[in-house]
């Protein structure tokens, strides 16, 4: 008797059933398990689900500890942006108040620089003067005295004679007034250079601090003044032994490109 071989191999059927069959009867251990262990001792379990709560606890915990840690650091950078917002806002007004005193010192020089221009320099006029004193002065002094008047004498060209019964009487000369006459040894008067004009003693130190600083080897040496003129302040530099020392250094300010003009030394330092 002959057996077909195909009869006894096993079909694919039958495994998949097999493979199912294990797959429900391990569940089905397992749930019996899960059963026995809550039935015999509820505590094992209990344990397990605390041990887990706790686990859950711990994270949330650490979890909090690093927003905290995050918001802390958050806060302090908006501290940080906030103050460097305010430094900003304070240099940016710092700046605007250096930009309008040098708009004020720019207008100041321009209306100095203007009146300067619009006035010749009194070097001609002082000039003059001098010259129309010395001539007054040696007019007077090489006058010749004047003629002693003796009564009864007839001096040429006059047609009256003297009564008979005169008695002719010397008169004694009047006495001549004293003639101030410049002498060469007078000690010259101290002068210095007229720089700028503004309108307070403050703007007047700005000024001269920044001819310091352009124009350092110009102004070595000298002293800054302040002179009242009208409403506002002149700033003068010095001193000079005499007016023509002033007026060189004053050509000498010039070819830098700095505008002045000698001036009597007078005013108080600054």
């Amino acid at each position: 008797m002959t057996m077909n071989s195909r009869a006894i191999e096993p079909t694919a059927g039958s495994t998949s059933s097999r493979y199912y069959f294990v797959v429900w009867l391990a569940l089905g251990a397992a749930g019996i398990f899960y059963v026995t262990i809550a039935t015999l001792a509820p505590e094992a379990l209990r344990g397990a689900e605390a041990g887990g709560i706790q686990a859950i606890n711990s994270e949330v915990a650490t979890l909090t500890s690093t927003v905290a840690a995050l918001k802390t650091r958050i806060d302090a950078s908006d501290t940080k942006q906030q103050a460097m917002a305010t430094q900003i806002h304070s240099d940016i007004s710092g700046l605007s108040t250096k930009f309008t005193e040098l708009s004020g010192l720019e207008q100041a020089v321009s209306v100095r620089i203007s009146a300067l221009e619009g006035h010749a320099t009194p070097d001609a006029k002082a000039a003059a003067g001098a010259a129309s004193a010395a001539g007054s002065t040696m007019a007077i002094s090489n006058a010749p005295p004047a003629a002693p008047q003796i009564e009864g004498t007839v001096l040429p060209g006059d047609t009256a004679a003297a009564p008979a019964d005169t008695v002719p009487v010397a008169q004694a000369p009047a006495p001549a007034k004293p003639v101030k006459v410049a002498t060469a040894d007078a000690k010259p008067k101290p002068y210095a250079v007229d720089l700028a004009m503004s309108t307070s003693t403050d703007a007047l130190r700005q000024i001269w601090q920044l001819f310091k600083d352009q124009h350092g080897a110009l102004m070595s040496g000298l002293t800054p003044r302040s002179v009242a003129s009208g409403s506002n302040v002149r700033l003068l530099a010095g001193p000079y032994p005499s007016q023509a020392a002033a007026a060189s250094a004053c050509a000498k300010m010039r070819k830098e490109g700095v505008t002045c003009q000698p001036a009597p030394l007078a005013g108080t330092p600054l």
